[in-house]
């Protein structure tokens, strides 16, 4: 029997921005006590309109963070340089900083491209330990849930560092609040990761350890590939927009 036209329009009304974005600021909440629920419960309803709602904004607020820590840590790098040469040298380098143009527009775009291969990598990795340790299936779309639901708290850290790195906090400790935060989140995926698949006890150390070591060397590998072909044309983009007739005088 075809549909009529009011279950057409519901269903095209399904996704509710609004309410997608009141659940989220609930997750997000609930997320600081009680993580593992907040997973299981979007896995157990599977709105993948929430889901991709989530990876979009996750992928925003980390493509933020890289904006964030490039900008402090080129301008700590540059600071040093300066430092290093002490007077005339000094002067030199807090001039040559000011007239350097910085793509922030190609760095946030890069940093939407690495989050982005990393959501789907997590997803993937999921797929991938049923084969080694023969415990229940997930298909690809509630794994991506599953990740989207479990880095919830990160969308927050990450627009925090990022916004902190852009008024010149410190590259080192804003860093290391990332790492630790990421860390805690990674576990909270792969304990809640072990639940919903029905690991055996006496190999749920293992799957969390796994995932873990997984999810950090597929992050540090993604970001370490694509640095070296953003670090070239990050730098062959600001010696081409780099005003250096200021520091004539200096000559």
């Amino acid at each position: 029997m075809p549909k009529s036209k009011e279950e057409t329009k519901e269903e095209v009304k399904k996704f509710d921005f609004k309410k997608t974005m009141l659940e989220f600021k609930d997750d997000l909440v609930l997320s600081v006590k009680e993580p593992i629920t907040v997973i299981e419960k979007n896995v157990k309803k599977n709105d993948m309109c929430k889901t991709y709602t989530i990876g979009v904004l996750y992928i925003i607020s980390f493509a933020i963070l890289f904006v964030g820590l490039f900008k402090v840590a080129f301008e700590g790098i540059m600071g040093l340089a300066a430092l290093m040469q002490g007077g005339l040298g000094s002067a030199l380098g807090s001039s040559l900083l000011k007239s350097i143009k910085i793509p922030y527009i190609r760095i946030f775009i890069y940093g939407l491209g690495i989050s982005l291969v990393m959501l789907l990598a997590y997803a993937v990795v999921m797929l991938i330990v049923p084969a080694i340790f023969k415990n229940k299936k997930l298909d690809f779309k509630k794994s991506l849930t599953f990740t989207t639901s479990a880095y919830i708290p990160m969308i927050v850290v990450n627009i925090v560092c990022g916004i902190f790195g852009m008024l010149g906090l410190s590259f080192k400790f804003l860093f290391i609040v990332y790492l630790i935060a990421n860390t805690i989140v990674s576990y909270n995926f792969a304990y809640a990761y072990g639940k919903e698949t029905n690991v055996e006890d006496n190999k749920f150390g293992y799957v969390i350890a796994l995932l873990v070591i997984l999810s950090g060397f597929i992050s540090y590998l993604n970001i370490y590939l694509t640095s070296e072909t953003f670090t070239k044309s990050i730098v062959t983009d600001i010696s081409k927009n780099t005003d250096v007739d200021d520091l004539d005088d200096w000559d």
